[in-house]
């Protein structure tokens, strides 16, 4: 027998018993990537399944495709493959350990949703650059710290959680503004933001023009720092500033 897990949950859901007479339901989802992209029959499924969920506590809802068409008021076929795509939901054992699901119990798919899922799956992940978050940025009109977003997940060998990240525009939207909400900050205005973009923009270009200071020691970066009316210093200053901690670190 398995079971869906609604990721995150204790995060978002923490009561003091089960069975609470109401859920929270975060206003940032509406502009969540990932939830967006969701059908409208999934979009009311992961609903449903977070309210069953506070019911019978996580990890206890079967997979069982009859179960489900029967306690859950969605209309049509119940499918749960596009929300384990994006992440909301997890299948696991009877232990409560995550299993490997290309396909779930109860839901029948078309050979070409089936083939298209198999691509999606076997489709190897490629860390994004920074132009191309900041280029994703502009279009969705958002602002992350693209430098800190690849530092952050680099570091944890672009996992998301337990599992292997798939597509990181989804965890870009899901990232926006840390720093903002980690601080309860108010968030930038629009034209902050743009000008914000330009910024980090102007900062990468003027790295990889003026990449070759790396080759420097320490001692020469530091004497570029002592005259702070050169060109040098005007335009790549920070960078230096950058190499140094860098070595430092």
């Amino acid at each position: 027998m398995e079971y869906i897990r609604i990721v995150n949950w204790d995060k978002f859901q923490n009561y003091k018993k089960y069975h609470p007479p109401w859920i929270k339901v975060w206003n940032d989802l509406l502009i969540r990537y990932e939830f967006q992209n969701l059908p409208d029959t999934s979009k009311a499924t992961l609903l449903c399944l977070w309210l069953l969920n506070s019911q019978l506590g996580n990890g206890k809802i079967p997979t069982d495709g009859k179960w489900l068409k029967k306690n859950l008021p969605i209309k049509g076929e119940i499918k749960l493959q596009p929300l384990i795509n994006a992440e909301f939901i997890e299948i696991t054992d009877v232990r409560g350990i995550s299993v490997e699901h290309s396909s779930t119990r109860g839901e029948t798919e078309t050979e070409a949703e089936a083939e298209q899922s198999k691509e999606e799956t076997e489709e190897k992940f490629s860390p994004p650059t920074v132009s191309q978050i900041n280029e994703y940025c502009k279009e969705k009109n958002i602002y992350v710290n693209a430098e800190k977003f690849i530092n952050s997940y680099g570091m944890k060998g672009w996992m998301v959680g337990k599992n292997k990240m798939k597509n990181w525009k989804m965890a870009v939207s899901n990232a926006v503004d840390w720093d903002c909400n980690r601080l309860k900050q108010p968030l930038p205005k629009p034209d902050e933001r743009e000008k914000i973009r330009e910024l980090e923009a102007r900062k990468q270009k003027i790295r990889e023009e003026w990449g070759y200071l790396r080759e420097k020691t320490d001692e020469a970066l530091r004497d570029l720092l002592k005259d702070k009316k050169s060109h040098v210093y005007y335009l790549a200053g920070f960078f230096i500033k950058e190499i140094l901690q860098e070595r430092k670190g």
